[in-house]
């Protein structure tokens, strides 16, 4: 995934110079910078000719990977279009009727994440990434190339959006499991994965992702949630995050980021005046 910017380097060099100086989300100890920053990383997916086997290792590595233009304009325009027309229609309903249609990341009149159908646009866009060069990545990671389709939302960020506290989706270790799902992937050393597709054009105010790559491992969680049990159950997480590099993930329309589940990441603010919006088709392997 080569950058267009004509100032993009290595990541190590990106992280050295720190242009954003943000302190939002506990990373000033330590350099943060935009993707669009980056010509080459580990978790960066060059083209075409990038061996499947080396990615999935890297993806095991750093819990991240990222691709561009896996999907078309046409086909990623006519995908937004029904987000929105079904985030309309679910905001449009009485809220005790709407309630089943959102996700669990939902902050009134400003970020939303909305369920989606399989319309024939959004099964052509999911045919469309089963058979990009990611797909292969998919497999290898979960072990089968059939891997359960989980879920299928999208994220839509509004002007005035919170930045979000960090957070992982599943836990890497059994303990610190929340639900009996959570329980299960850690037991049987497993995850789910998302495919994060950007609908739009994604600029850092308009919410960027911003990720912190190899966080997803038992390490990482010893610490983190080692460290908020030891401490009352607060800011061990924060604390550990300081001290680890993170990525904007400003992304272009037809982007990808596969996402392991326990990997530690948090939506940014929506300080503009547009909507940005991300597609995520939910992957798992066998239970």
């Amino acid at each position: 995934m080569a950058s267009d910017n004509p100032n993009a380097s290595t990541f190590g060099a990106a992280m050295s110079r720190n242009p954003l100086g943000n302190s939002k989300f506990g990373t000033r100890s330590r350099p943060h910078c935009l993707l669009s920053e980056v010509s080459d990383a580990p978790w960066l997916l060059s083209g075409e000719s990038e061996n499947a086997a080396n990615a999935a290792s890297s993806f095991e590595s750093h819990g991240i990977l990222c691709a561009s233009s896996l999907v078309n304009p046409k086909l990623i325009a006519s995908v937004r279009a029904e987000a929105e027309t079904a985030l309309d229609a679910a905001l449009s309903n009485p809220i005790h009727e709407s309630a089943e249609l959102f996700g669990l990341l939902h902050e009134p009149c400003c970020r939303y994440n909305i369920k989606l159908d399989l319309t024939p646009s959004i099964a052509a866009c999911v045919r469309a990434l089963r058979h990009s060069r990611i797909a292969p990545v998919v497999a290898l990671t979960l072990g089968r190339e059939d891997a359960a389709l989980v879920g299928l939302s999208c994220i839509v960020t509004k002007p005035g959006a919170k930045a979000q506290l960090a957070s992982c989706e599943t836990p890497a270790s059994e303990q610190y499991a929340r639900t009996a799902h959570q329980a299960a992937l850690a037991q049987e050393g497993t995850r789910m994965v998302s495919i994060r597709l950007a609908l739009c054009d994604i600029e850092y105010p308009m919410g960027a992702l911003t990720v912190w790559p190899a966080t997803h491992t038992p390490a990482f969680h010893e610490q983190a949630f080692g460290s908020e049990s030891n401490n009352g159950g607060s800011g061990g997480a924060a604390m550990a995050l300081r001290e680890t590099p993170s990525v904007h993930m400003d992304l272009r329309a037809g982007d990808a980021l596969l996402v392991d589940s326990r990997l530690w990441h948090a939506d940014g603010a929506n300080t503009t005046g547009g909507s940005g919006s991300s597609g995520l088709p939910n992957h798992a392997g066998p239970p």
